[in-house]
């Protein structure tokens, strides 16, 4: 939260959003600080103290121009995030503190300007235009009709009656629930259409859009959630939004609910105990001389049942993905055992091939360096002649007699050094490389002996190329068998968190069923 809020003061503080490949701030919801408000309570709650009083103190000396926009915005929007975002932020915020007082003030400018979308007090309650200008008041309903789910947005807007003290944000709240209980059937219905018209047409019209349907997804689902966090919000009070959530919720399972039949332990004890039949009321059925079941009772029972289902496939799911892990596992340790015995192979060819390279090419290197340190010799007698290049004769002398040296102890090492393959490579090696920076030096300064000491510098590069083509598919062949092992141990930690996984799945399915059959109250039959 840290870092991704802190990136956000960084390089968009202030606007709506954080355009992430670009590294700045954009505004796409009208420069209304979307980020920052919906952060307030987060931030309080991450404990980021000093990110919050920036953003509050932020907000409050700009809430009257970004409120007072010539702005077109969506209602349900902006209330559940701007008003609800003012509102949560003051109630966790600490009683008496600035902050507390800034939210509460924004919190109701806000609202003032959102609630007009009710049209409170122009006649018959009806449901809230779908946009808003806050700086005109004026709406519009965009598209023709209402979504059941952004109509209902009583929630943040009884919040904010609590906490500014003004009725007029509860007063439209409670014209939606009296709006749809006055031209909505939902005694017999108990479920609404997701798309709502602003007015019915007629007298014993309902006022159904075209195509409409009922359903718990996009443009409804929050209504339904909304029901009960009001009823809850509201001290659990309004014994009509308790109702209606039950008729609701007693639909929902006659019409939306589908019980898988799931084969194995429990299944039969499960169903005796926690199902009635479709016959039941609200309050439960009776089946024979049983007791009447809760709604309550018989959905978790079912879902149970559906738990037990999802354990019984999820043991199955990762013991299928253990045997494919033992299996490739074992394909792995194959892979790496032909690879260990390719590098071996390899290794020895290669150690044959440089042990008889060297051989050959020892004494052939030995006539070569003796015929060029006669060569190098009668130039320099010869250079020393000319007074003209006295100083880069004075120069080249002493760099050649330290390259002779440097021959003359070379070729004594090679001739001493050929009784062994391995130190030979090693020796040679080393040689080879001063042998091309030696010759690369002679062919700068003595033009004449450019054919010999390529000649001797081609060789020398040949050697090393083969030496290092030998050293590089070892290493490669290492690289290979680490990153086999690596595989094999990756493979060995995705196989014990599988079995973590099971036993944590048990686990949790058996705590989650006690800690819900105890909450219930209901136990097994004996």
């Amino acid at each position: 939260m840290r870092h991704a809020y802190g990136q956000y003061e960084a390089v968009a503080f202030g606007n709506d959003e954080t355009n992430t490949l670009q590294g700045q701030g954009v505004d796409n919801w009208g420069g209304m600080s979307l980020t920052m408000v919906d952060a307030i309570d987060t931030l309080l709650l991450m404990g980021m103290r000093a990110e919050y009083e920036r953003a509050v103190g932020w907000l409050y000396q700009h809430y009257k121009e970004a409120h007072g926009k010539d702005l077109w915005v969506n209602t349900f929007e902006s209330t559940i995030r701007i008003l609800g975002g003012y509102v949560g932020g003051w109630a966790l915020s600490a009683p008496g503190s600035p902050e507390r007082a800034m939210l509460a003030e924004m919190a109701e400018d806000i609202g003032v300007r959102l609630v007009k979308a009710f049209h409170l007090g122009t006649g018959e309650p009806h449901l809230p235009y779908s946009d808003i200008n806050l700086a005109t008041g004026e709406s519009a309903l965009l598209g023709g009709f209402v979504s059941l789910s952004e109509a209902n947005i009583g929630l943040d807007l009884n919040a904010a009656t609590m906490l500014t003290g003004n009725p007029v944000f509860a007063r439209a709240a409670a014209n939606v629930h009296n709006f749809l209980r006055k031209h909505y059937n939902s005694d017999s219905i108990g479920l609404l259409p997701v798309l709502l018209p602003l007015v019915p047409h007629g007298v014993g019209d309902v006022g159904l859009i075209t195509d409409n349907k009922l359903g718990l997804g996009a443009r409804g689902d929050s209504y339904y959630e909304y029901l009960l966090k009001e009823w809850i919000l509201g001290g659990k009070s309004d014994a009509s939004l308790l109702n209606t959530w039950q008729r609701s919720l007693y639909k929902i399972y006659h019409n939306f609910n589908s019980h898988a039949e799931v084969g194995g332990i429990g299944q039969d004890r499960i169903a005796d105990c926690g199902t009635a039949g479709r016959s039941s009321s609200i309050r439960g059925g009776t089946t024979g001389k049983r007791k009447p079941v809760h709604l309550g009772f018989r959905i978790a029972a079912e879902e149970l049942s559906t738990l037990h289902s999802l354990v019984v496939r999820k043991a199955a799911d990762v013991s299928a993905r253990e045997r494919m892990l033992l299996h490739r596992q074992s394909a792995v340790g194959a892979e790496i055992v032909k690879a260990q015995q390719m590098v071996q192979e390899l290794a020895a060819r290669l150690l044959v091939d440089a042990q008889s390279t060297l051989n050959s090419t020892a004494g052939k290197l030995t006539k070569r360096m003796e015929a060029l340190m006669s060569r190098v010799t009668s130039m320099l007698q010869e250079t020393r002649r000319t007074a003209s290049e006295r100083r880069q004769r004075e120069k080249a002398d002493a760099l050649v007699q330290e390259e002779l040296k440097s021959l003359r102890s070379r070729i004594a090492s090679y001739k001493s050094a050929a009784t062994s393959a391995k130190e030979e490579c090693a020796r040679l090696k080393k040689k080879m490389n001063e042998m091309s920076t030696i010759t690369d030096a002679l062919r700068a300064r003595v033009s004449t002996l450019k054919t010999a000491a390529g000649a001797a510098r081609e060789e020398c590069i040949r050697l090393k190329t083969r030496l290092e083509e030998a050293r590089g598919d070892a290493e490669k062949a290492s690289t290979l068998q680490a990153k086999l092992r690596r595989k094999v141990a990756d493979l060995e930690a995705q196989n014990r968190m599988a079995r973590e996984e099971i036993i944590e799945v048990e686990h949790r399915a058996a705590e989650n069923s006690l800690a819900e059959v105890g909450r219930l109250g209901w136990f097994p039959c004996a």
